[in-house]
């Protein structure tokens, strides 16, 4: 796997009588994700996740994929119990498989997909 990019942490940490927060932000800048022999990776990935006491947000995020962009808007939220929703967004979004088969993607989220 190669990765490239950079992580901006801006955290707080504050320590309270009835326990510990994290607040801040993470930014994500020029990030880039490929691995040999999977179809697809990430270039140009640029977004914001958002820390708070019980959850985190990516409050924004776009990146390339296959020719394409994305834009995931997950929410992981830990409280009362661990719950993931992630809508994504896809435009343009190219596949090759086996290099003779080429398939183009574009999506929006329907309705929110939320894992448990």
């Amino acid at each position: 796997m190669t990765s490239t990019g950079q992580l901006q942490v801006d955290i707080d940490f504050v320590r309270r009588a009835f326990g510990s927060e994290l607040p801040g932000q993470i930014r994500i800048v020029n990030a880039g994700f490929t691995q040999a022999g999977v179809p697809l990776g990430l270039r140009n990935g640029n977004g914001v996740l958002t820390l708070t006491r019980d959850r985190l947000d990516i409050t924004q995020f776009q990146g390339n994929v296959g020719g394409g962009t994305v834009a995931p808007e997950a929410e992981l939220s830990t409280v009362p119990i661990c719950i993931l929703t992630w809508p994504l967004r896809a435009d343009e979004v190219r596949v090759l498989y086996d290099q003779s088969i080429r398939t183009t993607l574009s999506f929006e989220p329907c309705a929110n997909r939320t894992v448990r």
